[in-house]
């Protein structure tokens, strides 16, 4: 074996932990878990949020501008949609008057042609 092989042996070999390892790795994971609920939603709670609210209202606003450009944003788009909608609507309904109203002409020529042989209107 080469030395490089004996020394990496040497480091994988199994080894006994030391006798205050399992302490250790309870005292970290405490530690982390008291980290984590610092830094999480449940810590605003805890912080004293709602024992006094305005002093701390300041902290919502960002939300709050945030909810509120999203409905206003929200609500333009549904409006726009409407008249647009609006805008169709009449647009075909011009586009019916039209098409019946010609379709009507042409059979009042159609029937004109079949009863007496001539065109409508008349020339």
């Amino acid at each position: 074996m080469t030395p490089f092989e004996e020394q990496l042996k040497q480091a994988l070999a199994r080894q006994e932990p030391s006798a205050d390892f399992t302490s250790r790795v309870l005292a970290e994971a405490a530690r982390q878990e008291r980290q984590k609920e610092a830094r999480g939603w449940r810590a605003w709670f805890r912080k004293g949020w709602f024992q006094a609210p305005l002093m701390q209202a300041w902290r919502l606003a960002p939300v709050m501008a945030a909810f509120l450009v999203m409905s206003g944003v929200v609500a333009y788009r549904e409006h726009q949609r409407e008249v647009q909608g609006q805008a169709a609507k009449q647009q075909l309904l011009q586009a019916l008057r039209i098409a019946g109203t010609k379709l009507h002409h042409t059979q009042l020529r159609v029937v004109a042609m079949e009863t007496d042989g001539t065109e409508w209107p008349p020339q």
